[in-house]
């Protein structure tokens, strides 16, 4: 395990609105807080590629919400080609499907406002059981997550299996 740190971000709070990996071998990184070259190195000595995400579509976070404007980084990642997409951020949507993934728009902008709260879990459920759908877990090591959501899903053959994987870091 490495420590890594983001000197534009010496207090984070929502890691995955600083560095995210999307599947092995691809991490997005905000373009405000990048990690310093020498720990930059050790990820792409062991094959990783560093990109930078692209910029939010909003100039303020919704209301309510005490994170920056970069949550717009905060993507969930159904298996190394699907990722789901905070609808509005039309910008990271636009980069992901470049980046080769199958990208899947859910609204949760207003999900901090209490009365929309509720609306927004139905929205993310719909999503992860539409199909069936194996999760990325390869890259979801300690280094990058202190706690991971492992949400499971029967299979037409009766076993259960990851259905897909969330992580944050609180620090």
């Amino acid at each position: 395990m490495h420590t890594v740190n983001f000197p534009g971000d010496p207090y984070p709070i929502h890691i995955d609105a600083t560095f995210t990996p999307l599947r092995p071998g691809l991490i997005l990184n905000n373009p405000q807080r990048r990690l310093p070259a020498e720990q930059r190195a050790m990820f792409e000595k062991n094959g990783w590629e560093i990109v930078d995400s692209a910029q939010p579509a909003h100039n303020s976070p919704p209301p309510l919400c005490y994170s920056s404007t970069w949550l717009s980084m905060n993507v969930l990642v159904l298996d190394p080609k699907t990722v789901c997409v905070e609808k509005s951020e039309v910008y990271q949507a636009e980069q992901m499907d470049k980046l080769g993934m199958e990208v899947i728009e859910v609204e949760l902008r207003d999900a901090y406002r209490p009365q929309n709260a509720a609306t927004s879990m139905p929205s993310i459920l719909a999503v992860l059981t539409r199909s069936p759908v194996k999760a990325c877990t390869a890259f979801v090591q300690p280094a990058f997550s202190a706690a991971a959501l492992i949400l499971g899903a029967t299979t037409s053959n009766g076993s259960t299996e990851p259905k897909a994987t969330a992580s944050s870091l609180m620090m």
